[in-house]
């Protein structure tokens, strides 16, 4: 209730059955004629009151990572800077931004009724963030994990991320771009084997 920012993502409820983070609403954007509904965030076990449990959101984001983490892509042997063009910077600079709310997991179609094994919006964008940035070195490793069973194919494009992010992410637009990027992949690997 102090920050009213939106900078840690640790307040995040369901208002009027959408996903929010408290700190960024006031009761002046509800309609305060009527009763104006409080509850925990939707998906996620219920430890008491309005607290749930992320360990699962958490654990998600975890599951982007390779076993074997190579994170620099080094051309030679020699440490040196690492240069970035800010069109590269900005291929993933808006997945920077999350805040890790979990804000769009509770909002999901997919999480809340079709597929609740779907690793979530948000560990997609992570894992965006990580293909995109040129200076990684393990995309490939990242993009295998994206194609396992419920993960980056178990979206369906509902949107609903987008509209709940606090930070104004265009995250299923991160999703589908990873989406396409994932495809080009696919079509070079099979092209170079056959």
């Amino acid at each position: 209730m102090s920050c009213a920012h939106g900078i840690c993502g640790s307040d995040g409820l369901t208002i009027n059955g959408s996903a929010a983070l408290a700190c960024q609403k006031l009761v002046k954007d509800y309609d305060y004629t009527k009763e104006i509904l409080v509850e925990p965030l939707q998906y996620f076990p219920l430890i008491k009151d309005l607290n749930v449990d992320l360990e699962p959101f958490f654990e998600r984001l975890k599951s982007i990572h390779p076993a074997k983490i190579e994170n620099i892509a080094v051309s030679d042997s020699k440490m040196k800077e690492r240069v970035q063009s800010v069109e590269e910077r900005n291929s993933f600079d808006d997945a920077i931004k999350c805040i890790l709310c979990a804000c769009c997991v509770a909002a999901c179609p997919v999480m809340l009724k079709e597929d609740q094994e779907f690793m979530g919006p948000a560990a997609v964008l992570r894992a965006q963030r990580y293909i995109f940035d040129s200076r990684m070195g393990n995309t490939a490793d990242r993009m295998r994990i994206l194609e396992k069973p419920h993960g980056i194919w178990s979206c369906k494009s509902y949107y609903k991320c987008t509209q709940v992010c606090p930070k104004k992410i265009k995250v299923t637009e991160a999703i589908l771009k990873t989406k396409k990027k994932v495809l080009q992949e696919l079509r070079t690997k099979e092209e170079q084997e056959g």
